[in-house]
């Protein structure tokens, strides 16, 4: 039993042909070969259509192929290349496929032959067959001359892109400029450090202008824009390096500290606090009360008995146990003493806070 497959630009095709005495010394194509079976059809379009032929024969044609002495499967190594080995060219959902068809394949004994694709005519006719020769339509387009006009096209006017505005930035906010920094510097002149030096009418120290410490709204201004605007709130670390590149203000660091913690908008902008966790594959169980998970549900108000709920909750069998607790029990439940003290050494085992616990019992605890 040989099979022959084939695809071109047009179609597929499928040829099933028996030789009763099958001679190993000569070429499968000059072989007597006895046609049994024939298929064909358009193309579909699919990338992979070397090999849609050959998973297609395995796969519909089964009553003929599934034979205890297999069959010869003749077609150009290639093809089985595509099949049991995709490249990392193809796409992902390709390649799912692909190894699909490889399954398919693998279920039958079969013997691979190669033959080129000069020699394998039967298959490559029948993929062609009844297929017309494309040809060109042609339109003839009349194109006017000489009329000696044209249309000019207007030119579109973009607008220059808007500056961002400063946020938060309301009706009574006054820009710091020169002149408040030199009545602030006259004001408090007596509190300037040794070291600083006269330029331009203004005192500087280190190249920077100094800004007196007692001249709190100044400061306060002064951190409002380096705070705020197009780059976002600012944390401490860079907004106490934006202001030291201009500015000497003594207890910059301190003073930072303090109006970022009177910022409301920076829990809005940069979220809760990030807790960082190791990359690694989440721990599971392997024994009993060896990991237990817990935490508390509140139940609501009531006008008597408990108004919390232990829950307890073994990892590998997954066996669950509700405790009535109180609030003002010691450690909010009335457990077991080798699960209680779980519970009181939960800082040394790690937790995740607004997540459900995950803690691990000693082996102390019973089943």
């Amino acid at each position: 039993m040989c099979l022959f497959t084939d695809a071109s630009d047009h179609g597929w095709s499928i040829v099933i042909t028996q030789v009763v005495a099958f001679d190993d010394d000569s070429p499968v194509q000059e072989q007597r070969h006895e046609l049994l079976l024939c298929q064909s059809e358009m193309f579909g379009g699919a990338i992979e259509k070397e090999a849609y032929p050959i998973a297609r024969a395995c796969e519909k044609l089964n009553y003929i192929l599934m034979r205890r002495t297999g069959f010869k499967l003749c077609c150009d190594h290639k093809n089985l290349i595509h099949v049991f080995d995709p490249g990392e060219e193809w796409k992902a959902h390709t390649r799912g496929k692909l190894m699909r068809w490889a399954a398919i394949i693998g279920r039958y004994r079969y013997e691979i032959i190669h033959i080129d694709g000069i020699h394998n005519l039967w298959a490559d006719m029948m993929s062609r067959w009844g297929q017309p020769t494309p040809s060109l339509a042609t339109k003839r387009v009349k194109i006017r001359r000489g009329h000696g006009w044209s249309k000019k096209v207007k030119a579109r006017k973009v607008p220059p892109p808007a500056q961002p505005k400063l946020r938060p930035l309301d009706k009574d906010f006054v820009w710091p400029c020169v002149v408040d920094i030199r009545h602030a510097q006259d004001q408090h002149g007596a509190t300037k450090p040794k070291r600083a030096t006269v330029v331009a009418g203004l005192w500087q120290v280190d190249e920077r202008l100094w800004i007196p410490s007692v001249a709190n709204d100044l400061i306060q201004r002064i951190m409002v824009v380096a705070h705020c605007g197009s780059a976002g709130h600012r944390g401490h670390a860079a907004l106490v390096a934006t202001i030291r590149r201009l500015f000497y203000v003594d207890h910059l660091a301190d003073r930072a500290s303090e109006f970022l913690r009177g910022c409301l908008l920076c829990p809005h902008v940069k979220g809760g606090r990030v807790v960082h966790r190791p990359y690694a594959p989440r721990w599971h169980a392997k024994e009993r009360n060896e990991g237990i998970h817990f935490d508390y549900l509140y139940m609501g108000e009531a006008f008597s008995g408990a108004k919390y709920v232990l829950v307890l909750k073994d990892d590998l069998t997954h066996y669950s146990e509700l405790i009535a607790c109180e609030p003002n029990e010691p450690s909010m439940c009335g457990c077991p003493g080798g699960l209680d003290e779980a519970v009181r050494n939960a800082t040394s085992l790690g937790q995740r806070p607004s997540n459900p616990f995950q803690k691990r019992s000693h082996e102390s605890v019973g089943p």
